[in-house]
This record gives structure tokens, C-alpha cells and sequence, in this order.
């Protein structure tokens, strides 16, 4: 009786690579496969019905059929996030869910991880067959904006100091915020202290730097000069404006002033050998006092000018000196005496016309009581002659 035989399909091993392998038994004459193979083992690779028809030596034939659904070459590919992502923030990546395990190279074994730096990640996952795949993803962070500040600092010659930004490497429209709420690349201050600021990218990704502004100390400088001069002549007074430029001055003494008594220049005409002294305080506070000694041209004898009275506390003339033209090389020693004789201070080699180098009016370390005391001084001339002066000095407190 034909058709007896009850053949059976299995499925066979699968080897990752889109092929299933089904088996029938062995011992049959023949094997006819709905795909026209005569073997008893066949490699399919789509899914679907399979029939097999076997025939024995008698001649008896059997039926079988099988559906199958080979499993698809295994594949995996890291999903990454909308870029750019800033430093300082965490990214994620993944793979689908739904395999048996994972490995990262970073050590971590799900299917999605966070970073936080550049780099390049490595993931294997593996399916029920046993079947592996790998992807690898070199994510790179955005990198943050890239700034200076040009520093400044407040000085003698401005009230205020200018830090400005340069944001030529700074991709985007970039948008700025100092710690003062100034929003500007440029910040105006004429306050000392710490300024922090914060620039944007156009990637949204931020950083942030600071700078100080130290505080303007208080800066004193004084000056002396000499100038010669023939009767009738005007004579132009200049402090020296390297480093300061004086917004307030006043001279004294004035009577011999042909201009204006708060200019930063000064016209004199004199008529006698005087000194003009002056008080300046610049733009940023610092301040400068200074003496001009005017003489007459062509003295036979050169001429050597003592004041008769000077003020410790005073802007003018805060230290008792004498003064001369080029005629004279140095005063040799400069001695004080009080009325009765004790000697209240002695100075070797000074230069002249500097008063912040003669007698500051103390004795021992304190300040002496107002008062007149006596000097004596010898002065070296250029011709290498000697001649010792002297005379009285008014302290005015």
C-alpha cells in the first residue's frame, strides 16, 4: 500500500551566517525537497514552507512539511545622540534591546551606556544562537569656547581700567555675561576687584574665566628742575608728563604767573631768582609735586638759593634743600642746628634742587616743633672750588 511512510524535518544548526540547515532521516531510497534538492540534509535561507516527499526501496512513499524562519546575519550598529554635546555634560549610547548579553569596552554589559568624554566605544552583543556582532563609535564632545581676557589695570593716567574679550576663535554668534551683569565683550570699571565672566558658544556650550583689577596705590612722585632766564623773559613751566598727565594743579607762588593759576602749564615772568613750586593729581589719583628753580642768565657768580622757610606737611616744598643752576656740582654736606647749638641732622653728597632728599623736618625719628633753626652748608662748584653757606630755616607746621 503506497504512502505509508511518515517522514520527519528538523531543523538543523545555524551557524550565523543567514543559513538553516533541515534534516530528514536517513535510510530512505529517495528525497525529493520542494526546492528540487535530492538530499537529505538541505540549506535554506529564506523563511517559509519546506515539503519533502521520501520513497523507500519498496517503493513506498511519505510526506513531511515544515515552516521555518531563518534568523537574520546578526547586526548591530551603537545609536548616538544629537550633536553637539558640551564638555562637562554626559552623552548616551545604545543598541537595540532584546539580545542575550552585551559587552562594552568600557566594562558595563547593557545595552546603553553614559559617557562623559571623547573616545572611541566598542560594544558586542550576542543573540539565543550564540551569535556575536560589534560596532565601534569614536564620539568626540564639543569643545568648549576658547577665550582671552586682555587684561587692564587702573593707573595713574585712568580713572578706569577696560578688560576686553577676544572671541576670534569662538565658533558661532557667541553671547557674553560678566559677573556685573555687563553683557558686552568690553567691561568699563573703575572699581578694583575680581571679574568673572562667561562666554556662549554658538553650540550652546559654555566657559568661564576671570581676571582681577587690583586696587590704584596711592603713587607719589616729585620733581626739580632748573631754569635760566634774561630780564623780561616768559618762561614756560612743564611738568614732566611721561606717566602723568595732571588734571588738577596749583602753583605757587602766583604773583609772577602771566597765565591762568590752574593750568596744567604754567607762563612765568620773573624778576629775580624764585622758586615755583606745584601740586598735581593726574587722573587716577596719583599725585606729583614739583619745584622749579628760575635764574638769572650769566651770573658772574653762581647762584645758590636757600629757602627761608619750609612746611614738612605742606604739597609745596616738604623737605628743606638748597637749590642752583648747573654752576654748582653738589652740596658736600648740609648740617641743621636748633637755636642752642645740637645738631639735628647731618647730609653728605646731596643733589641739588631735590627736596625729597634734604631735611624732612624730624629729628630722631619724630617731627620737630615749628620753629626757626640754623644750617650750614658747603657746596663744590664745578671748577672744583669750595664755599660754605649759611643761614636760618623756618619750620611751619
Amino acid at each position: 500500500v503506497g504512502n505509508v511512510l511518515a517522514p520527519s524535518i528538523s531543523e538543523g544548526s545555524y551557524n550565523c551566517d543567514g543559513n538553516l540547515t533541515l534534516e530528514a532521516p536517513d535510510g530512505f531510497q529517495t528525497y525529493t525537497w520542494s526546492t528540487g534538492s535530492g538530499t537529505p540534509v538541505i540549506t535554506v535561507s529564506q523563511d517559509g514552507s519546506y515539503a519533502l516527499t521520501v520513497t523507500d526501496a519498496s517503493g513506498c512513499t511519505g510526506t513531511a512539511s515544515i515552516f521555518v524562519q531563518v534568523p537574520d546575519e546578526l547586526l548591530v550598529v551603537v545609536q548616538t545622540p544629537p550633536t553637539p554635546i558640551c564638555p562637562g555634560d554626559t552623552a548616551q549610547l545604545s543598541v537595540p534591546p532584546g539580545f542575550a548579553s552585551y559587552a562594552w569596552n568600557t566594562g558595563e554589559n547593557s545595552n546603553a551606556i553614559v559617557i562623559v568624554g571623547s573616545g572611541n566605544y566598542t560594544v558586542t552583543v550576542t543573540d539565543q544562537y550564540g551569535c556575536t556582532a560589534s560596532d565601534d563609535y569614536q564620539f568626540n564632545f564639543a569643545e568648549a569656547p576658547d577665550f582671552t581676557i586682555i587684561e587692564d589695570q587702573l593707573d595713574c593716567e585712568s580713572a578706569e581700567a577696560v578688560l576686553e574679550l577676544d572671541l576670534a576663535n569662538v565658533s558661532g554668534s557667541p553671547t557674553v555675561l560678566w559677573s556685573n551683569g555687563v553683557t558686552t565683550a568690553a567691561l568699563v570699571t573703575a572699581q578694583p576687584g575680581v571679574f568673572t565672566v562667561t562666554v556662549t558658544d554658538g553650540n550652546g556650550c559654555t566657559a568661564t574665566a576671570a581676571t582681577e583689577v587690583l586696587p590704584q596705590e596711592s603713587f607719589f612722585t616729585s620733581f626739580a628742575d632748573t631754569i635760566e632766564f634774561v630780564p623780561g623773559q616768559v618762561v614756560s613751566l612743564v611738568p614732566p608728563g611721561v606717566g602723568f598727565q595732571p588734571v588738577e594743579i596749583t602753583w605757587s607762588p602766583t604773583d609772577l604767573l602771566v597765565s591762568c593759576t590752574n593750568c596744567p602749564t604754567a607762563q612765568a615772568r620773573p624778576i629775580e631768582d624764585v622758586l615755583v613750586n606745584y601740586a598735581a593729581v593726574s587722573a587716577g589719583g596719583c599725585e606729583q609735586e614739583g619745584t622749579f628753580f628760575l635764574y638769572f642768565k650769566d651770573r658772574v657768580r653762581p647762584s645758590v638759593y636757600a629757602p627761608n622757610a619750609f612746611s614738612p606737611d605742606s604739597p609745596y616744598n616738604p623737605g628743606f634743600t638748597l637749590y642752583s643752576n648747573e654752576l654748582v656740582a653738589e652740596i658736600k654736606y648740609l648740617k641743621v642746628f636748633t637755636r642752642w647749638g645740637e645738631m639735628v641732622v647731618e647730609l653728605k653728597k646731596l643733589t641739588l634742587n631735590d627736596p625729597s632728599k634734604g631735611w624732612d623736618g624730624s629729628f630722631r625719628g619724630e617731627p620737630v616743633d615749628p620753629g626757626v633753626f640754623v644750617w650750614v652748608a658747603e657746596v663744590v662748584y664745578r671748577d672744583g672750588s669750595t664755599e660754605v653757606l649759611k643761614g636760618d630755616i623756618t619750620v611751619i607746621r
